[in-house]
């Protein structure tokens, strides 16, 4: 049964002077009929007693209105009744009156009341096409173009259903991309396939920046990984940003900083203050502030462009001693001042300070992290080329960092970093970027709390800045910046909610229906009665219908939802149904939709590039990482690569990676493997190294260049790390016991034999090109052979065969400097003798150079005088023999 739409209840009551001018009125006609009829009946008696018409027309005394009108019809009665009328009603006639009083007066005491409008209990419906003219293909202009995608629509009907078949595609302008986008979905509801990368990768043919914000990296099936081949398959500017990977681009992160007030910004960025509200612990957190980007200030000031945050790590890690005694030398007397009162104010408040700092910067233990977050100009990608011409930049934090917060503080500091970067390209242009800027933020609660986000979104949409966010659940964003501001967030800076229903559940789902809205239904109700007896049958039905509010879209229909498939919300407009796919697919696949009945028109961009890619999309992305063909990237070194020595340094001693130059880093209890890498480094750099008895402690000779292996930077840090202690006259360092203790076998006995080769293979490296069988030699003979005319090489000092260094006497002399003459196994070569000093092992050259010292040492017979020495040796036997003398022993 189809019940009929009910009536309406009225919806404007009758005004007061209506009612007040109907009323007087019948209540004045009332009046003068009253009168009328007491009139009339006074009369009838009259005219029944005291005239014959009541006989004559033989009426009866309560015939009241037939006596009247035979009065009037008489002639002689007439008059009379008219006279007793006007008498009956003179002062009457006033009732008339009463209406032109009660109007006026009903009109001051009682103000007509408005027209309300009739409306429905509920207005939500879907949008239709009509109304998004705005959104749709040729409505865009020079000065406010197309930027992003917002899908397929299916346009709103009668009876709450939509168009599936038409599906209109919708672009979206310029202007309100800059309003920014909340995307909200679940688990596999395709926000990041459907959204984010079809967006990102449109951005490289629409020719924008994408700063894209990945907390998933290197996972190539995250939706973000690809994007990087695609941009650079388009011949677009492409920077990564990994900062836990020994490739990619390289940025220091405190470069910007040209003043202490610069320091502290960044040093929020470490320490982020709540906004709008109180802060827990204040005062102790302005202090961790401060004196970061006092100590941040004070690099900068002393050592430029090669400062960076792992140098702020290592001055907060020195003892305090030595700190102070830094500090002292500094030039910059504010934060001097800074550092100084804190210091004056207690060890105790002081170190609690310092420990704050240090567990901030946790995350620049990392030696990967400390070379991708400094250097100098020359070694460092220039972020502001990335906001000059469309470019990506993708950042990309490990998951695995991510698990402990370490990598939150990096993408605070990148986005601060980014953010002045995009604001200096600004001023330049006129205070707006020509180009574009989309940052791309999926995952933002696991991103982190972002330093004035609110602000950011709310102001830096005038600089053609544009923020994306996307979320899984609300709850999440929360927690991480609280409820007040988070709602501040989501209503207030966003103009344009994205949500995707599939995935979503409890009270998100609440949420995003009651987001959607209400609209209007016919609820029907049915009652009814029955009585049954034997001989009849009784009962009653009734059926009613009223209109009723009811949700757009309940939660029951969010399981009805497919993959890609949204609910937009826009300023201005009805909620919007969407459908939106991939740029992988060719056709446009949801619910209602026919299959492969409707062209994805993106997707011709995508084949276009993609044929660009061999090997398809993510291999050409893992390729060009791998080959370091992104801006300012690296290529990646091969899996356990060593290098190969270009001299005869025994494979024991083979070179191991040295720490990082030029940007050390400090750490903090650093494992023991990192004393062992380092002794092994220097011993490929031939570095003097010795064992102190009786303990054989290893202690090493240090360099005054810091950027050495030996170096005041590396060795600062594994001082700091615990491996290392200076000796007194700091001209050397030594093992620490509990490095000393976890040194593995292989390399103390390379050690034990380091002392003794060392001079070998020192001698060897300096003289390459003199030495018969080295790389060197072979690659100065060809250089001197090629050139016109021919030039002669140099003249050979010793000769390296079948591993065994063959050299004369005067060279041997020349190794061991100062130890006199070492007695090795010679080998006759022409007319001369060469002493033979096997190379190829550590082991073999200590046990030779060891074995030649014992002869050395072995006291010398009468027949192995010299003929100069025998001669006088019988000159002294002569004169003693003379004089009396005992003659000389043998």
């Amino acid at each position: 049964m189809t019940p009929s739409q009910p009536e309406r209840p009225q919806a404007n009551p009758p005004s007061p002077v209506a009612v007040a001018a109907m009323s007087s009125t019948m209540l004045a006609v009332g009046v003068l009929l009253m009168q009328a009829l007491d009139v009339g009946q006074r009369s009838a008696a009259l005219i029944f007693q005291h005239t014959g018409l009541a006989q004559a027309r033989q009426l009866k005394e309560d015939a009241m209105a037939a006596l009247l009108i035979a009065c009037g019809t008489d002639e002689k009665c007439g008059p009379w009744l008219s006279a007793q009328f006007s008498a009956g009603m003179a002062w009457y006639w006033l009732a008339l009156l009463l209406p032109v009083i009660a109007i006026p007066l009903t009109m001051k005491f009682f103000p007509s009341r408005k027209a309300v409008p009739q409306k429905d209990p509920g207005l939500a419906r879907w949008e239709n096409k009509a109304a998004l003219k705005r959104y749709m293909f040729g409505s865009d202009s020079t000065n406010d173009p197309f930027i992003g995608f917002l899908g397929y629509l299916k346009s709103g009907e009668v009876g709450g259903t939509f168009d599936s078949k038409d599906l209109p595609p919708m672009y979206i302008p310029l202007e309100d991309w800059c309003q920014n986008t909340l995307v909200w979905g679940g688990i596999r509801s395709g926000k990041t396939t459907s959204f984010f990368q079809p967006n990102i990768f449109l951005g490289a043919h629409l020719g924008i920046t994408c700063v894209v914000f990945d907390v998933k990296w290197p996972q190539k099936d995250s939706g973000f990984y690809e994007t990087i081949g695609y941009w650079h398959a388009r011949k677009r500017r492409t920077v990564l940003l990994a900062p836990y990977e020994p490739y990619g681009a390289r940025v220091n992160l405190i470069a910007g900083v040209f003043s202490f007030s610069d320091a502290l910004e960044v040093a929020d960025a470490v320490f982020p203050p709540p906004e709008f509200m109180e802060e827990r612990g204040k005062h102790y957190n302005d202090k961790k502030r401060f004196m970061i980007a006092a100590l941040m200030w004070l690099l900068r000031t002393e050592m430029g462009d090669r400062a960076h945050m792992g140098h702020v790590l290592e001055h907060a890690m020195l003892p305090d001693d030595r700190l102070m005694e830094w500090v002292e030398t500094a030039r910059d007397e504010q934060a001097k001042a800074i550092l100084t009162g804190y210091r004056d104010a207690g060890e105790s408040n002081f170190a609690e300070t310092k420990n704050g700092i240090i567990s901030a910067l946790k995350v620049f233990f990392n030696q990967d992290v400390v070379r991708a977050t400094s250097g100098l100009p020359t070694e460092t990608t220039q972020l502001e080329e990335c906001f000059r011409q469309p470019s990506l930049v993708m950042v990309g934090i490990n998951q695995k960092n991510m698990m402990d917060g370490s990598g939150e503080v990096l993408f605070r500091l990148y986005k601060r970093l980014l953010d002045a970067a995009a604001m200096r390209v600004a001023a330049e242009q006129g205070g707006r970027l020509r180009v574009h800027l989309a940052y791309m933020m999926d995952e933002l609660p696991s991103i982190g709390k972002i330093n004035y986000m609110m602000r950011s979104l709310g102001t830096l949409r005038s600089y053609n800045i544009s923020h994306h966010l996307g979320i899984q659940n609300d709850a999440q964003g929360q927690l991480v910046y609280g409820e007040a501001y988070w709602k501040a967030i989501t209503t207030n800076v966003v103009a344009r909610v994205i949500v995707f229903p599939r995935g979503i559940n409890g009270d998100d789902a609440k949420k995003i229906r009651d987001l959607i809205g209400k609209t209007t239904a016919t609820e029907v109700g049915v009652t009814g009665s029955r009585s049954i007896r034997v001989l009849e049958h009784e009962g009653s039905n009734a059926v009613s219908a009223k209109l009723v509010e009811r949700d757009l879209l309940s939660y029951e229909e969010f399981s009805q939802f497919t993959l890609g498939e949204a609910v937009v919300r826009v300023n201005g407009h009805q909620p919007i149904r969407t459908q939106l796919a991939p740029m992988t697919m060719a056709t446009v696949e949801g619910s209602g939709i026919k299959p492969g009945s409707k062209p994805n028109l993106l997707h011709g961009f995508y084949q276009e590039t993609i044929a660009r890619c061999p090997g398809g999309l993510v291999a050409y992305t893992a390729r060009i990482i791998q080959d370091g063909a992104l801006a300012g990237a690296t290529s990646v070194p091969a899996q356990d690569h060593r290098g190969t020595p270009s001299r005869p340094v025994p494979a024991s001693a083979a070179p191991q990676p040295a720490p990082a130059q030029g940007a050390t880093g400090s750490g903090a209890n650093l494992p023991d493997a990192e004393v062992v890498q380092w002794l092994r480094a220097c011993m490929t750099e031939l570095i003097e190294i010795e064992l102190q008895l009786p303990e054989r402690v290893v202690t090493v000779r240090l360099d005054d260049d810091a950027d050495t292996v030996n170096g005041k930077n590396a060795v600062t840090r594994l001082v700091i790390g615990g491996l290392l202690e200076r000796t007194r006259t700091t001209s050397h360092a030594r093992l620490t016991k509990k490095a000393q203790a976890a040194l593995p076998e292989d390399l103390k006995a390379d050690l034990a034999d380091y002392p003794d080769a060392y001079a070998v293979y020192r001698w060897l490296r300096d003289n390459a090109l003199s030495i018969s069988g080295t790389p060197e030699r072979a690659a100065y003979e060809a250089q001197c052979a090629s050139t016109d005319p021919p030039t002669t090489p140099t003249e050979l000092a010793a000769q390296v065969i079948d591993g065994t260094l063959l050299c004369t006497m005067t060279r041997t002399r020349e190794i061991f400097r100062g130890e006199g003459v070492l007695r090795f196994p010679q080998k006759r070569i022409g007319s001369r003798d060469h002493n033979q000093i096997p190379v190829q092992s550590l082991a073999a050259t200590a046990a030779a150079v060891r074995q030649a010292r014992a002869a050395e040492a072995e006291p010398t017979g009468e027949g192995k005088l010299s003929r100069k020495e025998q001669k006088r040796q019988s000159k002294a036997d002569l004169v003693n023999s003379v004089v009396g003398g005992p003659p000389s022993s043998p």
